[in-house]
């Protein structure tokens, strides 16, 4: 995760208790444009929170570029709910990064 440019980064943690055997758990990359602050962060972060097997997400922000939005959970969540929140929040999801 992290940046390089003129912008500065920093990483913001949010977790759930987590539910489940730890070895069912998947972690996945986004980038994310416009999520610039603490605040956009926890938009971000309190609407990817909403859906069900979330357990988890973690946001590098990136001022002024794309920021690496890492989302875990306990069972497969569809790109689509992820677009949907992320749009919810506010900001565009641009791609999945891993």
């Amino acid at each position: 995760m992290g940046g390089s440019g003129a912008g500065w980064t920093a990483l913001f943690t949010w977790v759930i208790g987590v539910g489940g055997e730890e070895g069912r758990m998947a972690t996945r990359g986004y980038l994310v444009a416009g999520v610039t602050c603490g605040h956009c962060g926890s938009a971000v972060q309190e609407e990817l929170g909403k859906i069900g097997g979330v357990i988890g997400v973690d946001v590098d922000l990136v001022a002024g570029g794309e920021s690496d939005v890492r989302v875990t959970s306990d069972r497969a969540v569809a790109e689509e709910q992820v677009r949907a929140a992320v749009d919810e929040a506010g900001y565009t999801l641009v791609s999945a990064s891993g």
